[in-house]
């Protein structure tokens, strides 16, 4: 689908060809005329129309500065919509185009015309970034996409749209250094500010095709001041049972500790506008009950842990040692009754002496009756012993 699919195409005069009479060895310094003759012939990605037709590009939107010893072209490019995609790929093959004609000393900036995108300082970011260009730069594809020279609508906007392709893998392989590998050592970190977090596995088709989607909209996480992070179930299964993952790929909003699950598109720019328009407050939290930091979900947390050791195990027995599945399965089944057979009697035993029944209970009922009887017979030995002494005591005095 088209980012733009109605431009408005403008009238473009006819530019002078420039021919040089001076003989002298004086270099003739660049203008910005001749910047824009060397970028105005550049096609859009998605139209057969020149960066100049679309008004993409115009003359007094670019600066050049020289002295005895440094030339600076400023080029500030102003896209089709303000929301439009594809601004990265137009500056870069706008700064691809420069690179390739003007002198290797020459400094080349390429940005947007202030006010005229909606993110305007992230995309400038990444057109600044020299990794970036440099990577456009040797890649054979990439250089393929801009010619030199002018060779057709058709062609060019084909070769643009390879440039896209490029540049979409070299952002997904980039973007990578932008995301959180989650594991159960560090998950407590998402507790404090704003994150997204994905739930995948390697084998789940669906999470491969999110894969590009995520990692695009990771590489945005600075802009949108949030941190995007991964967890491998198949590395960290105690995630998967705290976070109750029944299906994959799975996807949690986290705001200062709450967490919300995400059921909208999976997409990039979905994602973006999830988290820049604040679409969350729309969702309802998890509950208390199922909250990942709540004590009942560390015991799922733990079973989920023992549930993916069993199967390991079983793999490791049926594959490794060459057990078959049948008898892997028979021991694990007489393993389970063992060890519920322990745990019933150790269950029966703690309820038998906290509750007990029949003659126990009845010998528990009549301590404290011993008891009482016990303490009121040794009161009555007290009583006549201190008798017993204040007789004697009597009778010595009587002697006297």
């Amino acid at each position: 689908m088209l980012e733009n699919p109605a431009p408005i195409v403008y009238k473009v005069e006819e530019r002078k060809t420039r021919v040089q009479v001076d003989t002298s060895l004086q270099e003739d310094p660049i203008d910005a005329g001749e910047i824009f003759d060397l970028i105005c012939d550049i096609n859009d990605p998605e139209h057969p129309y020149s960066l100049a037709e679309l008004n993409v590009v115009r003359e007094d939107q670019i600066v050049v500065e020289q002295d005895d010893r440094d030339v600076v072209v400023d080029v500030k490019f102003t896209p089709t919509i303000p929301h439009c995609s594809m601004a990265t790929l137009i500056g870069l093959a706008i700064h691809v185009k420069l690179a390739r004609s003007l002198h290797p000393s020459a400094k080349v900036l390429v940005s947007i015309m202030p006010g005229s995108h909606n993110t305007e300082e992230a995309i400038n970011r990444q057109l600044a970034d020299k990794e970036r260009v440099a990577a456009a730069m040797e890649n054979p594809g990439v250089m393929q996409a801009v010619p030199l020279h002018p060779k057709g609508a058709a062609n060019d906007m084909r070769q643009l749209f390879l440039l896209l392709a490029v540049l979409a893998a070299v952002s997904a392989n980039r973007s990578s250094k932008f995301l959180v590998r989650i594991n159960e050592t560090n998950w407590a970190q998402i507790m404090r500010g704003e994150w997204m977090v994905e739930f995948h596995a390697p084998w789940c088709p669906a999470c491969k095709d999110l894969q590009k989607a995520w990692h695009a909209f990771a590489e945005w996480s600075q802009e949108l001041d949030i941190q995007v992070g991964e967890v491998d179930v198949t590395v960290n299964p105690g995630l998967s049972g705290r976070f109750l993952v029944t299906a994959l790929p799975t996807i949690y909003h986290v705001k200062d500790g709450v967490f919300r699950q995400y059921a909208g598109p999976r997409d990039k720019n979905d994602f973006i506008a999830y988290v820049e328009d604040k679409r969350w407050r729309n969702v309802e939290p998890v509950p208390d009950y199922k909250h990942p930091n709540s004590a009942q979900m560390g015991v799922v947390a733990v079973f989920f842990k023992l549930s993916m050791a069993v199967r390991d195990l079983h793999n490791h027995l049926v594959e490794v040692k060459g057990i078959p599945s049948w008898a892997s399965y028979s021991g694990f089944a007489l393993v389970t009754l063992l060890l519920g057979c322990i745990l019933g009697f150790l269950i029966v035993m703690v309820i038998d002496y906290v509750f007990p029944t029949g003659a126990r209970a009845a010998a528990r009922k009549q301590q404290p009756k011993k008891k009482e009887a016990e303490a009121e017979k040794k009161k009555d030995e007290e009583k006549k012993d201190n008798g017993a002494k204040n007789a004697g005591k009597k009778e010595s005095k009587k002697n006297q």
